[in-house]
């Protein structure tokens, strides 16, 4: 990313619309990463102004970006889009998608903390 750290946030949605639009051209580890911490960053802030659509949109791309080994290789960051995209999906009464995120949450949270939203 060539956006100074400062100015991210101010932008930060055109910047993950863009983004996951070439989700295709996203290929090492590192780009999975910051792709995935953008699109949490993105549903956070779409949480904040209840766009809730939205921010279930982000975690989801967020948690396609990591891929199957999202939960053994980025955990923290893997927990965190699990959730936000849960909260999300249960203010938009997306009851099948959240059922599917708590399910993966169950099968692989590491502790009972992890895996309080799950059980909501």
């Amino acid at each position: 990313i060539r956006t100074p750290t400062e100015d991210i946030d101010e932008c930060i949605f055109d910047i993950v619309h863009h983004m996951n639009k070439g989700i295709n051209l996203i290929r090492t580890p590192e780009q999975k990463y910051d792709g995935a911490r953008l699109n949490l960053r993105a549903g956070q802030k779409a949480m904040c102004s209840l766009s809730f659509h939205s921010a279930s949109k982000y975690c989801i791309s967020g948690i396609k970006i990591l891929g199957n080994e999202c939960w053994g290789v980025n955990y923290d960051l893997t927990i965190d889009l699990h959730n936000m995209a849960g909260k999300a999906s249960l203010a938009i009464g997306d009851y099948e998608s959240m059922k599917t995120i708590a399910a993966s949450i169950l099968a692989n949270a590491t502790c009972f903390e992890d895996e309080v939203f799950a059980h909501v």
